[in-house]
């Protein structure tokens, strides 16, 4: 059977991919020209090379370190140089170093810098889980709605185009990773509509299960497998509530009001969804509202069009209990 996720660009990036452990006299911080970087040595060679320091590393120094990321950035390269320099020699554990090494396009770059005790729970077997899953049936015809990779986070969604819960929305699930420690391992099932690719994760009616990046983690198949399998026992719960949402009807004032009181999402999403619920009646149906939300959400990043798809589903859960 051919392989739902294939992701060639990862598997390209991973040839160049390596994790070293280092002491902070391993590392020797280099600061010129507004350029951070490490030189690391590599004892066994007797020579160090020269790496960049991604946004996310530079981040991750500083919280290691203790120094405010603000001062860190205004600082002239020889005080930014002499405060990580300090703060190094004082530090006391040894560090994992991710890096990408002789990246025909990247180069040599320091991708992620964590704690030795980081639990590697890496995109590439996240991906083979959900083919390994796929390949025994449970899903009845699974279909790839999202899939996007960059090196900070890995984000999948797989709906099974077999399980209709409503017209032109499908049971589904999202898988998020981050190999850099931003994000932990995480499983959630919610319902999507294919038409433009929405997401909705309903909350308390949804299985799923999440990992932080710590210890040794060998159950990734079988955790999916299983709430998958769960998912689709809650399914018939999940199909009549959203048919109810049909009924469920909410007045233009008090949607304006709603969207306008999530203040935590950006400005121009809330005046494009303001726009949105004066075009429509007076009153109007919650399942219309949560569709405009998710759809416009997708003009946004990662992060943010996830949260509004979450945000949606706990309005459409409000709706609906009133």
């Amino acid at each position: 059977m051919t392989d739902l996720l294939t992701l060639p660009t990862l598997m390209e990036d991973n040839k160049y991919k390596d994790d070293m452990i280092l002491r902070n006299d391993d590392m020797y911080f280099v600061a010129e020209d507004d350029y951070n970087g490490f030189r690391i040595a590599d004892t066994f060679l007797n020579n160090a090379t020269l790496y960049d320091l991604s946004s996310v590393a530079k981040q991750q120094l500083c919280n290691t370190l203790g120094i405010p990321q603000q001062y860190f950035d205004r600082c002239p390269d020889w005080l930014r140089k002499q405060n990580v320099d300090y703060h190094l020699s004082q530090y006391p554990k040894r560090m994992m170093a991710r890096t990408y090494k002789e990246h025909p396009k990247k180069g040599n770059v320091v991708r992620g810098l964590l704690s030795e005790k980081y639990g590697i729970i890496d995109y590439t077997p996240t991906v083979q889980a959900i083919n390994n899953v796929v390949g025994t049936g449970l899903m009845k015809n699974p279909h790839v709605m999202r899939d996007h990779y960059e090196d900070s986070i890995l984000r999948i969604h797989v709906v099974d185009k077999g399980a209709e819960v409503m017209e032109g929305s499908f049971s589904g699930v999202l898988i998020t990773n981050s190999e850099l420690g931003l994000h932990k391992l995480d499983a959630s099932f919610g319902v999507y509509t294919l038409v433009c690719s929405n997401g909705l994760v309903i909350p308390r009616m949804v299985t799923g299960f999440s990992r932080r990046h710590i210890g040794n983690y060998k159950t990734l198949n079988q955790d999916l497998y299983n709430a998958i399998k769960e998912f689709g026992n809650i399914q018939n719960k999940v199909s009549s509530m959203l048919n109810d949402s049909n009924e469920c009807f909410i007045e233009k004032e008090n949607a304006i009001k709603y969207i306008n009181d999530l203040r935590e999402f950006p400005l121009q999403w809330r005046k494009d969804m303001v726009d949105r619920v004066n075009n429509r009646d007076v009153k109007t149906r919650a399942w219309h509202i949560c569709y405009d939300m998710t759809q416009l959400a997708q003009s946004y990043s990662e992060n943010t069009r996830m949260l509004i798809e979450q945000e949606a589903g706990s309005f459409l859960v409000s709706m609906c209990k009133n």
